[in-house]
């Protein structure tokens, strides 16, 4: 689900689509959050106006924000910015939406029924151009997330190596282990010990002496 499910929508922060109902040849540009605390994250709309001005309406239909439209001019309003090319008409409309999430596979779909649509008005080729825009851009955010996901896995690899490699070396001493108890020899072992142990008594013994010794008697 990380990988191929969980896809953040559009650029991470909003995602924007043309209207199905506009008829001019307005085509999306690429938008981005200019200023993050003005951006709250609700859904609005530019509208293109009679008079060629462009208004920013929020989910009352309410105007935030308005301007004189040029084409490829920036539009910004709530902290986003965005731009629109081409020739708009009256009453197009272009939505931004809350960035969701899209899975991968409604990317590869979206993508096959726009190279199918038709393009044999200007209309329609603006229709195609936006929602090839914005799979490009959504198929770009699979890539990253992908890109992503594949560093964690490298990770979590690295760590499954590195925990391989400290059984293997445990493992290792174990049988060095085993293998020296197996192998003892007894004789050895018990002449060693006992020798060691006459030392230890012998330190025992001098401790003691030592211990019951006065100042005169270091004098």
């Amino acid at each position: 689900s990380d990988v191929f499910v969980r896809i953040p929508a559009g650029n991470g922060s909003f995602a924007l689509r043309g209207d199905p109902a506009n008829v001019g040849s307005g085509i999306l540009g690429a938008g981005s959050v200019v200023d993050p605390t003005a951006w709250d994250g609700q859904p609005y709309r530019v509208v293109l106006m009679p008079n060629g001005d462009w208004e920013a309406r929020d989910a009352a239909d309410a105007t935030v924000a308005s301007g004189a439209y040029t084409s490829g001019g920036a539009i910004e309003f709530k902290g986003i910015r965005l731009t629109i090319s081409g020739a708009p008409v009256a009453g197009d409309q272009f939505h931004v939406d809350p960035s969701g999430t899209e899975d991968i596979f409604a990317t590869l779909d979206r993508l096959a029924r726009s190279l199918e649509s038709p393009v044999n008005s200007a209309a329609q080729r603006s229709h195609s151009t936006n929602e090839l825009n914005a799979v490009l851009a959504q198929l770009a955010q699979g890539q990253e997330q992908v890109s992503g996901s594949r560093a964690v896995l490298g990770a979590r690899l690295g760590a499954i190596d590195a925990a391989e490699t400290a059984r293997e070396a445990f493992k290792q001493d174990v049988t060095t282990n085993l293998s020296q108890l197996r192998d003892v020899d007894y004789v050895e072992a018990l002449t060693r010990l006992n020798t060691q142990l006459a030392g230890l008594q012998a330190a025992q013994q001098s401790v003691a002496k030592l211990s019951r010794l006065s100042l005169f008697d270091y004098l």
